[in-house]
């Protein structure tokens, strides 16, 4: 997506021209080196003739911008992001291209992680109370999303039998799923035991479970529920 900053070089070129309108000619000379020097930093991969290229076109930009800083205004330039542009080309060369350690894959991020820490966090150790936030609301949004389409398949199937075509598969059948469990009532594990007497699986089957939920919060570093 091209947006207004790109264009205005090209719709602005034919009219402030550098002998009539000569602050405004320097300001789109210095909008154009800026707009080099963003497209070199934005780029995936770098070699040493592009990292060569931005420290040039970063150099005509600052050559650009004591001449600006010449005129009559009061605007002071060294503020923090313009100031991080002058050692760009070094952060790059340390820690590889810009969307390793820039912000902006992030920042409509910002809002929900506020609102984690602030809510769901006890201000200590807050990563990983975040992500198991996040996990939950994962698994949330899953069970939401199978729980919406298994709803718009029974209503399609409403919709069929009411238009007469008739389906002799049960509502919870459709392709190669069947859900819920084939043991309709619930069972406690006691009762799973007792039938299973000749399975040797279910040998102790209690405390083989107990054994491996703990070793499973154990592991994940999860607490018990209650």
């Amino acid at each position: 997506m091209i947006c207004s900053k790109q264009i205005v070089v090209f719709a602005f070129h034919d009219v402030l021209l550098q002998n009539t309108e000569k602050e405004g000619y320097l300001l789109l000379r210095c909008l154009r080196a800026y707009i080099e020097i963003d497209l070199y930093t934005a780029l995936k991969l770098h070699t040493v003739n592009s990292l060569a290229a931005g420290r040039e076109a970063l150099s005509t930009f600052n050559v650009l911008m004591q001449v600006k800083k010449t005129d009559n205004t009061k605007k002071n330039w060294n503020f923090p992001k313009n100031h991080t542009r002058m050692h760009v080309f070094d952060d790059i060369e340390a820690k590889v291209v810009t969307c390793n350690f820039n912000t902006k894959p992030n920042e409509k991020m910002h809002g929900p992680l506020k609102e984690k820490y602030q809510r769901r966090t006890n201000f200590k150790n807050v990563a990983q109370q975040i992500l198991e936030v996040d996990h939950l609301e994962a698994v949330s949004e899953l069970i939401r999303c199978r729980i919406s389409d298994y709803d718009a398949y029974a209503e399609a199937n409403v919709q069929n039998t009411a238009d007469g075509d008739i389906n002799d598969v049960e509502q919870e059948d459709f392709f190669h799923v069947r859900l819920g469990s084939r043991v309709k009532q619930p069972s406690s594990l006691e009762a799973v035991e007792q039938r299973s007497t000749i399975d040797k699986a279910f040998t102790r089957f209690r405390i083989k479970l107990n054994e491996l939920l703990n070793r499973y919060f154990e592991v994940t570093q999860k607490p018990l529920p209650v």
